[in-house]
């Protein structure tokens, strides 16, 4: 059986979708975009003007902590559609979930130090914009507040015969084939991102070590150790082949302290010539 078709995959991955959303505080000026057409004698949909409602740095660390979380939700979990939900591994759950939590935490934290403080910022920014202040252009706080959000739903992968529908026995077979093919296509695909991802890092390995002269950051030799520990909890199919990559990553690549490849010559031969083999045997395996 297509280890894509087994029932059992089912119970060893689901989808999860996270949504974030945040204040952008900037809006576009009308009257600003009109005068600089006219000045320039251009229509007016040429360009337009938008302007920052409060200083940027103000919503820095809530812009950051987002991307922190978006951060951390892509490299715990597997891609299924483009702007949707992605796979998670059953394996992955507990570990997941607590770092959305922590990351939950953060923003609300943030976004309400920064609710607090909007009446103060409002009127901080007739300062900052000078001319340009305009009271409408600022939310009420209680309207503010939905502004934020940090939305993280679980639900499993589509299954065939859970759709019923009284459409005939002919065009409900149909159907459930359909969603059977598509699930199993995309699973595929997503088992394929692992590969991707270990292919990349490998690629920066010969890059980077094949020659002494090329330096490196020690971001380099992390990333190939964390990479290796995360594999097995997204391997949920059991390939065997990405548990022995996850090894060379572990035991040939990442073996070694940065600063060691740097002043060891054999090392540094040793983890590039690893690396240049990973990259081979996965261009094999996809063709390319």
């Amino acid at each position: 059986m297509n280890k894509y078709r087994d029932d059992s995959i089912h119970t060893g991955v689901m989808l999860v979708e996270l949504n974030l959303s945040q204040w952008t505080a900037r809006k576009q000026d009308k009257r600003v975009s009109h005068a600089v057409a006219k000045a320039n004698n251009v229509d007016e949909h040429a360009g337009s003007y938008y302007k920052s409602l409060l200083d940027p740095t103000i919503l820095k660390d809530i812009k950051q902590c987002i991307n922190e979380t978006r951060s951390r939700y892509y490299t715990m979990t597997l891609p299924w559609a483009d702007d949707g939900p992605r796979v998670l591994a059953a394996a992955m759950y507990f570990e997941f979930m607590e770092a959305m939590q922590e990351q939950r935490t953060k923003f609300d934290s943030l976004a309400n130090l920064f609710l607090k403080d909007y009446p103060f910022h409002r009127e901080e920014a007739k300062r900052f914009l000078g001319d340009l202040f305009r009271e409408a252009d600022y939310p009420e706080p209680l309207s503010l507040v939905k502004k934020f959000a940090f939305n993280l739903s679980v639900r499993p992968l589509p299954k065939a015969d859970d759709f019923r529908c009284d459409i005939g026995d002919d065009e409900l077979g149909r159907v459930r084939q359909q969603i059977e093919d598509e699930t199993a296509a995309t699973m595929e695909r997503s088992v394929q991102d692992t590969y991707v991802r270990i292919k990349s890092i490998a690629e920066r390995y010969v890059d980077r070590l094949s020659r002494p002269e090329n330096v490196f950051r020690d971001s380099l030799v992390e990333g190939a150790s964390d990479l290796a520990e995360l594999i097995p909890k997204l391997n949920f199919t059991n390939d065997p082949e990405l548990d022995r990559l996850a090894a060379v990553l572990r035991d040939k690549m990442s073996a070694h302290a940065p600063n060691h490849l740097r002043h060891n010559a054999g090392a540094r031969a040793e983890a590039a010539a690893a690396a240049k083999a990973v990259v081979q045997d996965i261009g094999s395996i996809f063709g390319g």
